[in-house]
């Protein structure tokens, strides 16, 4: 897991950290995430690199000064952060907070992975941010709620980026389909780059997803550049995010997968959020990377041609068509030279 000539090895980069959002000690003039506020939460010039990204939890501002303001349930979760590069006018990252640290729905149990964590109080990210001239990264409260929480931002400087160092990539999607019929996709990145994380979210009310089960089939399948057939195929999500047999129990991790959410967030609404890191087994794509969610040939598909799925226990399944509600977020590196 760990390089003892990378660990050893001399580096001089000057470490530094942005910290934001905390008036309650020796900075009383820090801003905070009033209701419709921006705030800077860095503004470093490069060339450099963010090496972490520290969030606390969110809560209301008034449970701690008792202002009487508005307390939407689900303010913390509607934040978003906008990430610049080099001085350009338009975010190149633009999202929701909890969504880029692998939370999507700010409820995941807690996980330890080898770029995205969760522990009882704060998340953490560890996916490097290369930047050459500038960076700079922005929190928006868009709700009407004043919120209180803190966090830090640790980068260093470099003399020059490393040949062959890109920047971070991010593509967030919402949408909803219908299972099994169609086939959606799921992330179409263009290239080049090299995928090195993704999440997926799935929310459904079909019955018999409550365990997990239908939700977690799909094949997922990954074309490289424009080709027909697919490079990389995963007979089930559950084993895209490391998993067999279903999903495995919430929680459960191998430091590069997790499987983040199993969840009953409302009634007769189950939500399943599962997130992969990529090391050595990152996708590189020269053109584009495109990644299908195929479930028309399982178990519960009308539309299946597999003979096996009229005996046994197969034949004893439901088939039947529902609705699935997805996010998902695929986090790739691109060079500098094609923004």
């Amino acid at each position: 897991m760990h390089d003892w000539k990378e660990i050893s090895r001399v580096d001089t980069g000057r470490a530094c950290l942005s910290r934001a959002l905390w008036p309650y000690d020796k900075y009383p003039d820090a801003p905070q995430l009033m209701a419709g506020s921006t705030v800077c939460i860095l503004d470093a010039e490069g060339p450099g690199v963010v090496t972490c990204f520290h969030v606390s939890d969110f809560c209301f501002l008034d449970d701690v000064l008792l202002t009487g303001g508005p307390r939407e349930p689900d303010a913390a979760a509607r934040l978003r952060i906008r990430i610049y590069y080099d001085g350009c006018g338009t975010p190149e990252i633009d999202m929701p907070l909890y969504a880029f640290l692998g939370d999507p729905t700010g409820h995941a149990e807690y996980f330890t992975t080898v770029y995205f964590a969760k522990v009882k109080v704060a998340r953490n990210l560890r996916l490097p941010i290369p930047f050459r001239r500038r960076l700079r990264m922005e929190l928006t409260n868009p709700t009407d709620t004043d919120l209180c929480g803190y966090l830090d931002v640790q980068w260093k400087t470099l003399e020059g980026l490393p040949e062959g160092t890109g920047y971070l990539r991010v593509q967030y999607r919402e949408s909803e389909f219908t299972c099994p019929e169609d086939v959606p996709v799921i992330s179409e990145l263009p290239g080049p780059g090299t995928l090195k994380a993704h999440w997926l979210s799935l929310g459904t009310d079909l019955p018999q997803a409550k365990e997990g089960e239908y939700v977690c089939e799909g094949n997922q399948e990954y074309y490289v550049d424009g080709e027909t057939q697919p490079s990389l195929e995963y007979l089930g999500t559950e084993d895209a995010y490391g998993h067999s047999w279903g999903l495995g129990g919430v929680g459960s991790t191998d430091f590069y997968s997790a499987l983040t959410e199993a969840s009953r967030p409302r009634e007769n609404w189950t939500q399943i959020t599962m997130l992969r890191c990529r090391t050595e087994d990152a996708i590189g794509f020269t053109r584009s990377l495109r990644l299908l969610l195929d479930y028309t040939q399982e178990y519960f598909a009308r539309s299946s041609r597999n003979p096996l799925h009229k005996e046994g226990v197969f034949a004893r399944r439901v088939r039947t068509s529902f609705r699935i509600a997805s996010r998902s977020c695929a986090y790739w590196y691109a060079p500098p030279e094609t923004f």
